[in-house]
């Protein structure tokens, strides 16, 4: 059996027992008598919900099963004069409609309504508005002449029904004017938690990595009620994350141009929507230069479809001739991927030798040295996402210079360059201020601030692979690329 849960807070006040809307006849108070012959009972239907009345009908003009209100029901309004009645006959021949009466007060109010064979029915019945208050319901089986002129065949039946009810007033909300729990001159509305008037504090908005494609922003905010900040990012790029109240969250934006200044005004917000005192803060950064070359670097450039957080290529000339391609997807690990590797001149796609993680390794075999080859990558992921590399020339043979600008390469020295544990910066007179290393995806992995003309780096900690050393000097900022072997 199916039970209906509705509301009808037509508040019927008994003496010692409950007799009131909304009925479910798990209640035995809430049993009708029968009338005209018919005969009434509350039964356990076998289900694990709630009761339901049974009324066995008597093949009477106007048979029914009716109570008394203690206090008379209000049908006075629009809020409270919809009617639901489900119910369900037991033993009617299949699409035989059986017509049927709910009225009040001995037909002062009355609606009538039809139910089809053994279908379990719910039905509205609108009553008309401004009615007034009723002591006596009844819910008549087989009703006689219907106010239209037709008649019902006044068959005997066997009717389950399930409940009776109908809406009560509208539920409070959050703006209906009321003031309670524990707010003060705020509306909360009746059924809302107390209202959150309180904004989050320490609100405070910094820069944290750069890299040539990237610019990290470190966010901070403390609210005593949310668990959560909300972040709005605007200005040269729109964005937004949250972060744990009083933890700072890193966000990093991504897909930016290499040596361009870029401006952020950051807002921070709570869960109910109040705003930090001090929004917006605007901060703002100049990416690094580029020290790709055709040999290794990042991207975001696409022929098709999209790279959300880059790649990086390498392309490698072995002692034994061949030359070893690799991409790699960059960013959090992405499901189902698969990835291509893409001869561009002339045109071919095959699967890669290997892949580590993200990373995907093809060799060539024996390429003339001093030709230029064109490769490229296709990475799909299970979603239906995809990207396609732009074109990567290389000249087979070629070890490329450190990816430094002009500036750097007459300022710094460094070495050695692969190296297996560390690094040694030198410049021929300014002392460097501070060192910051960051991984390809634009992670901070060191910072140092040495204060002279030579410094060690220290990347035994470090894993294998390409890292970028952003130099800060009174002459200003240079990129250098480092390998760990």
């Amino acid at each position: 059996m199916k039970k209906i849960t509705l509301l009808f807070f037509l508040l019927v006040v008994s003496l010692g027992y409950s007799q009131e809307l909304p009925f479910d006849f798990e209640n035995p108070n809430q049993l009708m008598l029968g009338d005209g012959g018919a005969t009434v009972t509350i039964i356990d239907d076998g289900s694990t919900t709630n009761d339901v009345l049974q009324i066995v009908g008597a093949s009477n003009n106007w048979d029914n099963a009716q109570i008394n209100f203690p206090v008379p029901v209000d049908l006075s309004n629009s809020v409270n004069n919809t009617i639901t009645v489900v119910m369900e006959c037991r033993d009617c021949p299949d699409l035989e409609v059986r017509q049927h009466g709910l009225g009040f007060q001995s037909n002062v109010a009355e609606v009538n309504f039809e139910t089809v064979g053994k279908e379990l029915t719910t039905v509205e019945l609108n009553f008309p508005s401004n009615l007034g208050s009723y002591g006596n319901m009844k819910l008549y089986t087989d009703s006689g002449t219907f106010g239209d002129g037709s008649s019902n065949n006044q068959s005997t039946g066997t009717y389950w029904v399930h409940s009776i009810s109908a809406p009560g007033p509208d539920p409070e909300t959050c703006s209906d004017g009321i003031e309670n729990q524990d707010e003060t001159g705020v509306d909360c509305g009746g059924v809302c938690a107390p209202c959150d008037v309180t904004a989050p504090s320490g609100f405070t908005a910094t820069i944290g990595a750069i890299d040539p494609f990237s610019i990290e922003l470190l966010l901070t905010a403390t609210d005593e009620t949310s668990a959560n900040i909300t972040y709005d990012i605007a200005g040269d790029v729109t964005a937004q994350t949250i972060g744990a109240s009083g933890v700072e969250t890193s966000y990093i934006i991504s897909g930016l141009t290499p040596e361009t200044m870029y401006s952020f005004d950051v807002s921070a917000s709570d869960a109910s929507g109040n705003s930090a005192a001090n929004n917006a803060i605007t901060v703002g950064g100049t990416t690094i230069a580029d020290p790709s070359n055709e040999c290794e670097g990042q991207s975001f450039g696409v022929k098709e479809g999209t790279f959300p957080n880059g790649y990086a290529y390498k392309f490698e000339t072995l002692g034994n001739g061949d030359v070893e391609i690799t991409f790699t997807l960059l960013g959090d690990p992405v499901a189902g991927l698969v990835a291509y590797i893409q001869n561009r001149d002339p045109f071919s796609e095959g699967n890669f030798d290997s892949n580590v993680g993200q990373a995907y390794t093809k060799t060539i075999i024996a390429p003339t040295p001093g030709v230029d080859i064109t490769y490229g990558a296709k990475f799909v992921w299970a979603d239906g996402g995809f990207g396609v590399t732009e074109d990567f020339v290389y000249t087979v043979g070629e070890e490329c210079v450190l990816g430094i600008d002009d500036v750097a390469k007459a300022s710094f020295k460094i070495f050695p360059n692969p190296t297996q544990d560390s690094w040694t910066v030198k410049t021929q007179s300014a002392n460097i201020s501070s060192i910051k290393v960051f991984d390809v995806l634009g992670k901070n992995v060191l910072s140092l601030s040495p204060n002279t003309s030579e410094a060690t780096i220290d990347g035994a900690s470090l894993n294998k692979g390409l890292y970028f050393a952003q130099i800060k000097t009174a002459s200003g900022i240079s990129s250098l690329k480092l390998i760990k072997q």
